[in-house]
């Protein structure tokens, strides 16, 4: 649109009130290309006085005037759409680093209180195997309990089996999981069970 309108100014007439599109097409650009990079936003308004320049040479008498023009109506033309331009990419920059920096503050929270939660259960567990494991460690101690009895060994073997557990958890260690079924395997491996892990 600009540039037909460039075309069809009447000679002696570029940068006037007769060259309305000359000052209109930059703001309805920078309103079409607002959330665009600043780059692309100075590429159009560089399009845009060159498409003017080119009418100006190549169509019209080039006179002092004319240039003079040009030049004057050419810092309202590029210099306010570029302003506000630059002004938007700073809003958009810090909108971006508040919106980082918003997320990095969730992902904290969230972090501190799976931590504070899995301590609490932790904590919980602990209290609950105490309960189960003293009784059974103190029977053996005090020969109450016999190991060789079936049902002794059973449960030690799931109070070991829930030390394991909460031990893991505690582990710092890449891979948790991994970590406690390669001691399960090691287990198992002791007993004479073939384990591929």
């Amino acid at each position: 649109a600009s540039a037909l309108s460039a075309v069809t100014l009447p000679d002696g007439q570029t940068s006037t009130t007769a060259e309305w599109m000359f000052g209109a097409a930059n703001f309805a650009g920078l309103a079409v290309l607002h959330d665009r990079s600043l780059r692309t936003v100075g590429a159009f308004l560089l399009a845009h006085e060159s498409i003017a320049l080119i009418n100006l040479l190549m169509f019209h008498d080039v006179t002092r005037d004319a240039l003079l023009r040009l030049a004057t109506g050419s810092v309202n033309v590029i210099g306010v759409p570029l302003c506000l331009a630059v002004g938007a990419a700073a809003v958009r920059r810090i909108h971006a680093e508040v919106e980082a920096a918003r997320r990095e503050i969730e992902r904290v929270r969230t972090e501190e209180a799976v931590a504070a939660e899995s301590h609490r259960r932790r904590r919980q567990r602990f209290a609950e195997l105490s309960g189960t494991t003293v009784p059974l460690l103190e029977g053996l101690a005090g020969g109450s309990l016999r190991p060789e009895d079936p049902d002794v060994q059973r449960r030690c073997a799931i109070g070991a089996a829930r030390m394991r557990r909460l031990f893991a958890e505690v582990d710092e260690v890449a891979n948790p999981l991994l970590h406690e079924l390669g001691y399960c395997a090691d287990i198992a491996d002791r007993k004479g069970v073939v384990v591929e892990l």
